[in-house]
């Protein structure tokens, strides 16, 4: 039939002391399978999370690289508009940031 109609009450027959012995057993065998258990899920849970981190700052990574490049852009475009090899002031930069090219940079 089962394990205690099978092996445990033959046992307790001839020795009744033996019931601390299954019972020890029975506790050590649960808890180190919970504990497998257990280990298993905080693997993977480990895992997924530092796979997200990952992405996370992957997708930081290129809107960081995305902005820099706008920035470049922009500048650029200042640039373009001044005289021979002049600076880039700063009243340049801001009267190319009110023109229709610079809000064409911010589109992308």
């Amino acid at each position: 039939e089962s394990w205690a109609s099978a092996v445990v009450r033959p046992v307790l027959f001839h020795g009744p002391w033996m019931i601390l012995f299954f019972l020890i057993f029975q506790f050590l065998t649960t808890f180190g399978l919970l504990n497998v258990i257990v280990g298993v899920v905080v693997e993977n849970t480990l895992a997924a999370s530092a796979q997200d981190s990952f992405k996370v700052e992957e997708a930081r990574s290129a809107q960081a690289q995305l902005e820099l490049n706008m920035l470049r852009d922009l500048f650029d475009l200042a640039a373009s508009t001044s005289d021979g090899n002049a600076p880039v002031t700063r009243e340049r930069f801001i009267r190319t940031l009110k023109t229709d090219k610079a809000a064409n940079v911010f589109k992308l």
